[in-house]
C-alpha cells in the first residue's frame, strides 16, 4: 500500500484547491464527482475551477465550487493564458489537479508555482507535475479521475455526477 502524501490532519491545512478541465462539456460533467470528493477530502479548502466559457454553465450553482475561472482558449489563447495565469498566481493555491493531460494546463500549474501539482503520468505535460498518477485502462473515466486523489486518501468516492 503506498504511503499517503498528506495525513488527515495535514489535509485540514489545505486552504485553496484548483481544478482545471478545459476540454469538452462531457469532460466537465465527469469532473463533478471529483469536485465533490475534493471538498470532502479537504474540508477547510475552497475549490476553484478553470473551464472554458462554453462549459462554465455546467458548474453554475455547484455548492462545492468557490469560483469559476474562464479560460478563453478559442480566442486569443496567448493573451487569455497570461490573464488566467496572473489570476491563479495571485490566489496562491496549495494544490492543483488536472484530469486533462494538456501541456497548456501543466504550464498554468507550473508557472503559477502551485506547490502540489497532480495529474496523469502521460505525455509531455507530466514533466511539470509533482505527483504523477498512473493513467489506468479499463476503468470508468470518473473512477480514473477520482484516482487523482489517491496520494491523499484511500477512500472510495461516489462516481455520481451532479448538476445544479
Amino acid at each position: 500500500m503506498p504511503k499517503l502524501y498528506l495525513n488527515e490532519e495535514e489535509r485540514k491545512t489545505i486552504n485553496k484547491i484548483l481544478v482545471i478541465q478545459t476540454a469538452f462539456i462531457g469532460d466537465v460533467i465527469l469532473i463533478t464527482p471529483f469536485i465533490r470528493a475534493s471538498s470532502e477530502l479537504f474540508p477547510n479548502a475552497i475549490v476553484d475551477v478553470i473551464v472554458t466559457p462554453q462549459t462554465s454553465n455546467i458548474l453554475t450553482n455547484n455548492p462545492h465550487i468557490n469560483s469559476i475561472i474562464l479560460f478563453e482558449k478559442r480566442k486569443n489563447k496567448y493573451l487569455s493564458f497570461l490573464k488566467v495565469l496572473n489570476k491563479i498566481k495571485s490566489r496562491k493555491y496549495d494544490i492543483a489537479f488536472t484530469p486533462h493531460s494538456s501541456l497548456t494546463t501543466a504550464l498554468f500549474l507550473y508557472f503559477a508555482k502551485i506547490p502540489i501539482r497532480v495529474g496523469f503520468d502521460r505525455w509531455l505535460a507530466k514533466r511539470l507535475l509533482t505527483h504523477k498518477i498512473q493513467h489506468t485502462q479499463n476503468v470508468h473515466k470518473i473512477e480514473k479521475i477520482l484516482h487523482l486523489l489517491s496520494p491523499f486518501s484511500e477512500e472510495k468516492f461516489s462516481i455520481q455526477t451532479e448538476l445544479f
